[in-house]
């Protein structure tokens, strides 16, 4: 039997994360704020818990149909947890964030309430000064080639990894048809030795049959031989 598929399963994430959070980090370090780092970490490791559950529920060994139904929809569920709490913790961030600057506007007291009127005051007016240079930024060449080719490797490692696993399912599939359904009976309990039993003694039977309408055949070449 082919294992490929529930190995693809468990290592196609271990491709791609770590190229997002390589991406991820330069926020957090930005930043430095503990919500921020939750947001990021769940949103660039979300995809690991195909690895973890995968390891878990042996997805690497041969499933049925209602063990990979099982097996996906747990995934499913996880990973959209993740990245709702993810979403939930950047909410946060930002209205806290606003907040803080709010507060800090209207009491127009200390060093960040200073630091604050000076940027708005001095650094406002350089910004929309350089309007025009963010805009060319924004169409130059090599930004969206960087974009372009993060998106593209992200997405090309994705679907080239699933391309395969269904190749390698299909295969396994075609191959082994017969113990598939022997496994899916098995699980849903539709199993009966005494008509497996049958149903082997039959099949001998066919062979044994058909050996012997071939023998005078095979007597025949051997003899003209």
């Amino acid at each position: 039997q082919s294992y490929l598929p529930g190995v693809f399963i468990a290592i196609m994430p271990l491709l791609f994360v770590p190229t997002v959070w390589s991406f991820c980090i330069f926020a957090v370090q930005g930043f430095g704020d503990p919500l921020l780092l939750v947001t990021f970490t769940l949103m660039a490791f979300s995809p690991l818990a195909y690895t973890v559950l995968g390891i878990m529920r042996r997805v690497t060994s041969p499933m049925s149909r209602n063990g990979a139904r099982s097996f996906a929809t747990t995934v499913r569920r996880t990973t959209s947890l993740m990245q709702g709490v993810a979403v939930v913790s950047l909410a946060a961030y930002t209205v806290k964030t606003g907040m803080h600057l709010h507060q800090i506007e209207e009491s127009h007291k200390g060093i960040t309430a200073f630091l604050l009127e000076q940027a708005e005051r001095l650094l406002l007016p350089l910004l929309v000064g350089q309007a025009r240079s963010l805009v060319s930024l924004l169409f130059s060449g090599p930004l969206w080639s960087l974009i372009f080719t993060f998106w593209t490797e992200m997405y090309m490692t994705a679907i080239v990894g699933a391309d395969w696993m269904l190749h390698a399912s299909a295969e396994e599939y075609h191959s082994n048809q017969g113990e598939d359904v022997f496994v899916e009976l098995q699980d849903q309990g539709r199993l009966d030795p005494k008509i497996a039993q049958q149903l082997h003694e039959d099949r001998k039977a066919t062979m044994e049959a058909m050996m012997d309408l071939t023998e005078p055949d095979r007597r025949a070449r051997m003899e003209g031989d």
